[in-house]
């Protein structure tokens, strides 16, 4: 993955999630920002999986931003730290 694609990536996650978030609120009658918590989409008394899909959608965004990111940053710095011993 490359600096320009996971800055790109790091922008637009939250705001992928946000938007999903509102869109899923907007949809749900019952919701009040004053008596439910984020996590109340997902429980509701007509079971409906598709309230929690906006958590869960951004919850695998972010990780595999997460893991890929992480994984470029340990390759680049293990790279740097090969390059200093052979100097």
């Amino acid at each position: 993955m490359s600096t320009r694609l996971a800055g790109l990536l790091g922008v637009l996650t939250p705001i992928f999630t946000l938007t999903l978030i509102f869109v899923s609120i907007a949809l749900l009658p019952w919701f009040d920002w004053h008596n439910n918590a984020l996590s109340d989409m997902g429980v509701s008394r007509t079971p409906n999986p598709f309230n929690a899909v906006p958590e869960i959608l951004a919850a695998v965004v972010i990780g595999a931003w997460t893991l890929s990111f992480g994984a470029k940053l340990l390759f680049e710095s293990r790279q740097a730290m090969e390059d200093r011993a052979e100097a």
